[in-house]
């Protein structure tokens, strides 16, 4: 049929025909005289011409050929036959030759599956479909949905009745249920409630096999129509379910594959970022002895690139000594078939550096029986090393200087002057203080009797007691003055009654003297002064050599006090009598004039302590 003049212009009426079309026919709708160009049999040619995809561009072409207008416009429209043409076997067989190279070659084959599922739908009547695994899905079902359509709705999540489903895989055989909801309606006991809930009319199953296993189920129902399905239809559900179960599973197992090598790629790159991040050196050797791991900080240690390392031998990339150090400690887990080996070191020179300290333990590569190769974790602990070293000649240096220090002096000057030693410099500052002067009464005579080691002993027996009493009262011992000792009290650390801690310290040097005379006869007895007072303590002397000492008019007075002491006295002026505050019994002897003063000197002597 041919129809033109489209009423593209009001002055062009429209035509209009009523026709009836029957299958097969075709209607050409034109504009702008197309017939006035191509005659009728030409048109019917190019309409009827075999293997035309677009019919409507051939004719636009032919009307150009014959200079036609360019604005010539067509639609074919053709009637498809109500009928199908084919048989139900024909497109069943044109279904599996399209889709089994589908399934044949896609990895993820969902879209095929519901396509597919769509087109047995078209071929079988049937309205829902879907592909069934055995398996544990949500909520502890034993089948999965892998692929569904519903062609009421064009769900792709449907229904499905586990009983049937369950009967297939069970039996390893297609289930054909023509008239399902009347089986389930005749026998209660016996029918499956989803049948009846669902309202299935007609359902067919088959098994999806892959072997000797089952891998699931394909499953079709109609909701509508009762004996919908028949052999046939069991026929193409088999040969389709042959073609999916190899597809499924071949799906699976790369779906698998392709997981297991994600993670293996993720656990690879962890290992690649932490072996990179390392701040040790890492080397790992294969079987071979052939270095297949070097990372950023063995690079950087040894001054070799990880592409110069890779695929050669530890000698070739490490200086010699530390290659060999290496090496031994890879025959040490070997020969001792130990998997680690701790705590080696090495100490030499390479490179540019005249000292290097390395510290490495070695692990063996296992791989089942297979021994895998080693790998090594080298750090670099020079600086450490050498801190270390320096820490420890301080601290004996500290040692040697506390042991020296501590003979003649207190131990807190010597602490200070260990914890600061900027402090001791030449200098001293004014502070009150109390200044004890003993001295050993009878020693002369003592000397020109006996032989020179006995003086000696005996007088480091005498000055060893003094010096221990005064430490006691955390006196400073200032100097030795021959048979003599002078002390400081208050200073170079404040001491609270400073004057009492002197007397005190002079009361416990008599009372260990006399027993030490009554033990061994010796006729020695101390002779004490003592005064409180002002005075410039600090180091006195030049740079080369110093004293810790006290000195001023307090010093002065306090020597003289002692110098006017008979053996076992204890004699004290009113400053220190009035910082003691009443702590010690004492008998006022009377103004003393003593050496280099005008004035006398109130003077008291120590009997006990109150």
């Amino acid at each position: 049929m041919l129809t033109r003049a489209l009423g593209i212009r009001p002055s062009v009426p429209v035509d209009q025909h009523s026709v009836a079309l029957a299958p097969g026919d075709i209607v050409l709708l034109c504009s702008d005289g197309l017939h006035r160009f191509l005659g009728e049999e030409r048109i019917a040619a190019i309409l009827g011409a075999p293997g035309s995809d677009d019919p409507a561009a051939a004719l636009v072409a032919a009307v150009a050929e014959q200079h036609g207008r360019d604005d010539v416009t067509v639609v074919v429209v053709a009637v498809q036959p109500a009928e199908r043409a084919q048989s139900p076997a024909s497109d069943y067989l044109s279904l599996l030759l399209r889709v089994g190279p589908e399934l044949a070659r896609g990895l993820d084959v969902d879209r095929t599956q519901s396509t597919v599922l769509h087109r047995l739908l078209e071929l079988t009547g049937g309205e829902r479909a879907a592909i069934l695994l055995t398996g544990a899905g949500p909520g502890g079902d034993e089948f999965v949905l892998r692929a569904g359509h519903d062609l009421a709705t064009s769900e792709q999540h449907v229904g499905f009745s586990r009983a049937i489903a369950r009967r297939s895989v069970a039996e390893r055989a297609p289930v054909l249920l023509a008239d399902a909801l009347g089986a389930a309606l005749s026998e209660p006991g016996a029918g499956d409630r989803s049948v009846v809930i669902q309202g299935i009319r007609a359902a067919v199953c088959v098994p999806l096999r892959s072997g000797d296993a089952v891998l699931g189920a394909l499953y079709v129902d109609s909701l509508s129509q009762a004996n919908r399905f028949d052999a046939a239809t069991v026929d193409l559900l088999e040969a389709f379910a042959a073609l999916a179960a190899p597809a499924i599973e071949n799906a699976r197992l790369h779906a698998e594959l392709s997981g297991r090598t994600r993670e293996l790629e993720a656990v690879r790159h962890t290992q690649d970022s932490l072996v990179r991040s390392l701040s040790s050196a890492l080397v790992a050797l294969d079987a071979r002895d052939c270095i297949t791991e070097w990372n950023p900080a063995a690079a950087d240690l040894f001054q070799v690139s990880r592409e110069a390392a890779l695929g050669r031998s530890l000698g070739e990339v490490t200086p010699p000594g530390v290659a060999n150090w290496l090496i031994g400690m890879q025959v040490q887990a070997e020969a001792g078939d130990r998997s680690l080996i701790l705590g080696n070191t090495w100490d030499g020179a390479f490179g540019a550096r005249a000292r290097v300290v390395l510290a490495g333990r070695v692990a063996r590569i296992h791989d089942g029986s297979f021994d895998g190769g080693h790998v090594f974790i080298i750090n670099d602990r020079t600086d450490i090393t050498l801190v270390e070293e320096a820490r420890r000649e301080q601290q004996a240096a500290q040692e040697r200087q506390r042991a020296l220090f501590s003979r003649y002096l207190a131990p807190a000057v010597v602490e200070r002057a260990l914890r600061s030693p900027d402090d001791v410099q030449l200098g001293g500052a004014r502070q009150q203080v109390t200044i004890l002067f003993a001295d050993v009464r009878g020693f002369t005579g003592y000397s020109e009797a006996h032989s020179a080691e006995a003086v000696v002993d005996a007088l480091n027996t005498y000055l060893a007691l003094a010096t221990n009493e005064i430490f006691a009262q955390f006196g400073t011992l200032d100097k030795f003055l021959g048979d003599g000792v002078m002390a400081i009290f208050g200073a170079p650390l404040p001491l609270e009654q400073h004057a009492a801690a002197a007397v005190r310290a002079a009361l416990a040097i008599r009372e260990r003297a006399l027993a030490l005379r009554r033990e061994r006869g010796a006729p020695f007895a101390f002779g004490f002064g003592i005064n409180t007072g002002d005075a410039v303590v600090g180091n006195i002397g030049a740079q080369q050599l110093m004293n810790y000492t006290a000195i001023g008019d307090t010093v002065n007075v306090a020597s003289r006090l002692e110098e006017a002491a008979r053996a076992g006295e204890v004699l004290i002026t009113q400053a220190t009598l009035d910082a003691c505050a009443g702590a010690f019994a004492v008998e006022e002897l009377g103004p003393l004039y003593v050496k280099g003063r005008a004035e006398p000197i109130a003077t008291y002597k120590v009997i006990a302590a109150n």
